[in-house]
């Protein structure tokens, strides 16, 4: 799921900088695909509810 090799297709426009120059600004981060993926994986463990959503 997702593009194909999309951090080696954005890595020529990326600028490492320190966190002090994100000081009084928002960052967002999109967790889904982390927690779906937890949730994949807790639901298959033995013994797990089998309606166990987040």
């Amino acid at each position: 799921m997702g593009v194909h090799d999309l951090w080696r297709i954005l890595e020529p426009s990326c600028d490492v900088i320190s966190f002090d120059k994100l000081t009084g600004k928002t960052i967002a981060i999109d967790l889904s695909g982390w927690a779906v993926d937890s949730q994949c994986v807790e639901s298959s463990r033995p013994g797990a509810p089998p309606n166990l959503n987040l």
